[in-house]
């Protein structure tokens, strides 16, 4: 009987008329990694004799297929043909790393090590192969044996039992004596040990057979050694540039160019493949290749600037050819911003230089191996997001980079709102026009000053189907989403954190409670008092800062607002907020109460 995965696969019965008695057996796909050929004979006076063997079937080489790679085609450099030959209907995934990442072992490719390892797991426990696998101290592929290996049964009984079978005979099948107990196990020399001490680092039987087939305890983990034994450097942060799946064609191959990286590095190009005639099948050898673009260029700039202020395009030209070449660096024209001239000596005047919005062309000559450093200035004049072009061609290749810009204005945002209510319940459509809070032009008549910049003036229009606007348009709702403003002092915080308390408050009032919602805001309502109490001085009141700020009636009187009373509706308390803050309220209130008109006034320290 032949056995793997825990199926049976085949059976028969061979007559023995000698000793020896030699007999084949096919090999299917069903048997890869290992197979477990099991026999049996009942001798006299019903005796079952069994012995079995575990032994490696190769199930990854079937799948054959080839990466190749042409980096001829291209003249200039610039791409890469890759040609994928194998069985039509193949599915093939390729990635390639930089050699650096293959050697730390990352596990962004498949070795055939690392597959028949997982694959040997599948199998039962009691039977195995006999493999090694060496660790390469460079970080290529690990070689990885495995040879036939007899069962570690030691009588016909665990024989059947490591082999995941169950018999049912009334033939006499042989067994050690075994006087162990319910939670003991037996040692190879025929002595007990506790089920529970297996495998825990220390031999309780004295051949150390409850410590055979045990994973060891102190091996260390190789892939977190090979991630962090080199130093970090850029190129371990551009991932692979060939991340493809394919499928071979009825012609059987695939070609198909990709763009080649910058870097002048070497790649490792690893690929696995499937399909429904020979199953899966991974490269025996990764393919390594070693190209670098003859020319290659790097665009620095900023992403984001003010309107009317100059910026620095830093330009990096790279010649990796053998000879010197001449290169043309230019910026394209665009009537969104404006090349600033550099004067004599680089002086460039800062509020009213020479610019113009024309092409520039700067011819440098780069050597050999070396790169050299452009850098062109300009100044927008529109505000928004715009691009910025940058093209560099030589003898060799050309190059063109387009980068985009968001122009800020100048000054602070001013946020208005205006809201409207509209009534659906007398129809399915209305119409209604909505008055906006800004004029059409900024300009005041025989004055300096404008009233807002031009063409920073911008709108965004929500519709929501709730009279109180969106509900938590984001977790926690603050001063910023709701009013624009800035939250960091006791004012902001307090405001933050009644707006949480009441739209919930209200979300539980008209039937939209949610707990998911709740769970999170109530966190973010645990916190907003915790650090609302970081405001709170040692006489009870509220200081707007944590450092050297005087208390604030306006801010008490806000925490006043907020009595436990109001945290709880229905007998659903929200979280403990201490009373005792509260009683020393009115107490400063009337200490800096007027004596004798109805109205009061802070003292100069309290504002």
């Amino acid at each position: 009987m032949v056995l793997s995965k825990g199926s049976v696969l085949m059976g028969g019965v061979e007559e023995m008329p000698s000793s020896i008695k030699t007999f084949a057996v096919p090999l299917s796909p069903e048997m890869a990694p290992t197979a477990t050929l099991i026999v049996w004979d009942v001798a006299r006076e019903g005796e079952v004799v069994a012995d079995a063997l575990t032994f490696p079937v190769d199930g990854l080489s079937r799948n054959n297929f080839s990466v190749t790679l042409n980096d001829k085609k291209d003249k200039t450099g610039q791409t890469i043909e890759v040609i994928i030959q194998g069985q039509p209907g193949t599915f093939v995934g390729l990635a390639a790393l930089d050699h650096m990442l293959h050697k730390m072992n990352t596990g962004a490719d498949l070795s055939p090590t690392e597959v028949l390892e997982q694959m040997n797991t599948f199998d039962e426990q009691g039977n195995g192969t006999l493999s090694f696998s060496w660790k390469s101290r460079d970080g290529t592929s690990n070689p990885f044996v495995h040879y036939p290996s007899p069962s570690y049964g030691i009588d016909a009984r665990q024989i059947f039992q490591y082999a995941g079978l169950v018999l049912f005979t009334d033939a006499n099948v042989p067994r050690r004596p075994d006087a162990c107990g319910a939670e003991m196990s037996a040692c190879m020399d025929g002595t007990c040990f506790r089920s529970q001490k297996r495998c825990d680092g220390y031999a309780d039987c004295r051949d150390g057979s409850d410590e055979n087939g045990c994973r060891i305890r102190n091996e260390p983990e190789i892939a977190d050694f090979y991630r962090t034994r080199v130093n970090r450097v850029e190129r371990m942060y551009h991932g692979s540039w060939m991340w493809k799946d394919i499928n071979i064609g009825p012609l059987g191959h695939y070609i198909f160019n990709v763009p080649v990286p910058t870097l002048p590095t070497t790649w490792v190009i690893g690929a696995f493949g499937m399909n429904t005639g020979q199953g899966f099948g991974l490269l025996a050898a990764p393919v390594q290749f070693s190209f670098t673009r003859p020319f290659a260029m790097n665009v620095e700039m900023p992403n984001k600037c003010r309107i009317g202020e100059q910026i620095g395009i830093r330009i990096t030209v790279f010649n990796y050819f053998q000879t010197e070449i001449e290169a043309l660096v230019i910026l394209g024209s665009s009537p969104h911003y404006r090349f600033v001239h550099v004067e004599a000596m680089g002086v460039v005047e800062s509020f009213g230089p020479r610019t113009d919005s024309d092409e520039h062309h700067h011819l440098i000559f780069v050597k050999s191996g070396k790169s050299a450093v452009v850098y062109m200035p300009i100044v927008a004049t529109n505000t928004g997001v715009i691009n910025v072009t940058v093209m560099a061609k030589s003898q060799l290749a050309k190059e063109v980079v387009t980068r985009p810009l968001t122009v800020e204005p100048d000054g602070i945002p001013q946020y208005r709102h205006t809201s409207v209510l509209l009534d659906l319940s007398q129809g399915a459509y209305l119409m209604k026009y909505m008055d906006t809070n800004l004029t059409e032009s900024p300009i005041v008549p025989y004055r300096q000053e404008r009233l807002y910049i031009f063409g920073s003036n911008r709108a965004s229009l929500s519709v929501t189907g709730d009279f109180i606007g969106a509900v938590f348009p984001k977790m926690p709702v603050d001063a910023e989403s709701l009013l624009m403003k800035p939250d960091w002092c006791g004012e902001q915080n307090m405001f933050n954190f009644a707006a949480n308390l009441y739209t919930m408050l209200y979300l539980r009032m008209s039937g939209q409670r949610r707990l998911d919602i709740e769970r999170e805001a109530f966190q973010h309502l645990r916190v907003g008092y915790q650090r609302q109490l970081s405001y709170q001085l040692s006489d009870g009141s509220f200081s707007p800062f944590r450092w050297d700020s005087p208390p604030s009636v306006w801010l008490r009187r806000s925490a006043l607002g907020l009595p436990p009373g109001h945290l709880s509706r229905n007998g659903n308390l929200f979280f403990f907020i201490d009373p005792r803050g509260h009683q020393e309220v009115p107490v400063l209130v009337l200490d800096n109460r007027a004596t004798r008109e109805p109205s009061w006034r802070p003292r100069p320290s309290l504002r």
